[in-house]
């Protein structure tokens, strides 16, 4: 070791620092702003892990709590009516190229009349299960110009109460250009009798 101290000492590196104390005092506070930034990330490391550990405690103590509870037959089985409720409102086709062209061939005839120059455009078709059931996730984008007096037609046609068809994001330039661009997600059910 003190072979590595006096070939320091000798060396010209050696020979400058110990000449120039400001050379010294740089080099310790830079070696101190690696230390500081060391520690800051690992505490904030540490952080991230208090914080997981935490939410996986209270999990933990929420399941626990939940492990003795019965639920009672009478409430599964309105669960279920409700569910079986739900998923009857969401139409039914045997294919998803069927539910594609249904929704198309709908969405082009219901606004024909509101949305001028209208390019109806297919995004994706997304395989989802409902519980035991096949469905489909249908993504459609609508572009056209929209005038102010039809806004309120198109939103009640894009959003209905049912619960099949949702209105992702709608994009809207009224007086300038009257364009628009909306997303669209419809689900479909496989039919019972094919699924």
């Amino acid at each position: 070791m003190s072979e590595i101290k006096e070939w320091f000492s000798n060396s010209s590196i050696g020979k400058e620092l110990n000449s120039q104390p400001r050379l010294q005092w740089l080099l310790i506070f830079i070696l101190v702003l690696i230390c500081v930034s060391l520690l800051k990330s690992i505490y904030d490391n540490n952080q991230e892990i208090t914080k997981n550990v935490s939410s996986l405690a209270s999990t933990h103590s929420r399941l626990s709590a939940l492990e003795n509870t019965e639920i009672s037959n009478e409430l599964i089985n309105t669960a279920r009516d409700i569910s079986d409720e739900l998923l009857s409102q969401i139409p039914s086709v045997t294919s998803s190229s069927i539910a594609e062209a249904s929704i198309l061939s709908q969405l082009e005839s219901s606004l024909q009349s509101i949305v001028s120059r209208q390019r109806l455009s297919l995004l994706g078709t997304d395989n989802i299960y409902l519980g035991d059931r096949n469905a489909w996730s249908i993504r459609i984008k609508i572009d056209g110009q929209l005038s102010e007096d039809n806004l309120v037609n198109f939103l009640q046609i894009v959003s209905p109460t049912s619960i099949h068809l949702r209105l992702a994001s709608l994009t809207y330039a009224p007086k300038r250009s009257d364009s628009m661009s909306a997303v669209l997600d419809v689900l479909y059910l496989e039919d019972a009798a094919d699924g």
